[in-house]
């Protein structure tokens, strides 16, 4: 199936292949006509356990100037850019895909899975592309499971005569 672009909103631009399974997000501000291409940023998850999650940038044309764009996560709790935080194109590499891969940070928490962004933001003297952002969402999974610990001496028995017995109830994790 061929690609289909649709508005979604004033100043968005929504783009899907049913036959590749990719997506593209972009947000340009009026009057800029280059736009940031996302691939396979659909879908993308990480883990606690420093699980990562990668997809790939390029610009839709071809730039007058070079083009810096600034990867990073909206939500530093839940991950980080491993790679790509930076990436430059210019009129040799404008249409090559750079990764920015992102890995999932751990907490204590048992806060289950999060969604977080990764915002990407152009810098250029090419008024097409500066200023033009794009980002992707991202679930970090949880690997914290609550539990309760109980701790007690060994062979805690009680009597009928109402002695008295002790032991202790915590918490596996932070609430």
């Amino acid at each position: 199936a061929a690609a289909q672009t649709f508005a979604a909103g004033a100043d968005a631009i929504v783009t899907t292949s049913s036959t590749l399974h990719k997506q593209m997000y972009t947000h340009a501000p009026s009057g800029n006509s280059g736009t940031l291409i996302l691939r396979n940023a659909s879908a993308l998850s990480t883990t606690e356990a420093g699980g990562t999650a990668s997809f790939s940038v390029l610009l839709s044309t071809l730039p007058s100037a070079s083009v810096q764009v600034a990867s990073m996560s909206l939500d530093s709790s839940e991950g980080a850019i491993q790679s790509g935080a930076n990436l430059v194109f210019d009129s040799n590499n404008w249409n090559v895909a750079q990764a920015v891969v992102v890995v999932g940070i751990d907490d204590a928490l048992p806060d289950g899975d999060i969604t977080y962004a990764v915002q990407l933001n152009a810098v250029s003297s090419d008024f097409n592309f500066n200023g033009v952002g794009s980002s992707a969402n991202v679930v970090n999974l949880d690997n914290e499971v609550a539990t309760l610990i109980v701790t007690a001496a060994p062979n805690l028995q009680t009597t009928e005569a109402g002695a008295n017995v002790s032991f202790t109830v915590a918490l596996s994790a932070q609430p």
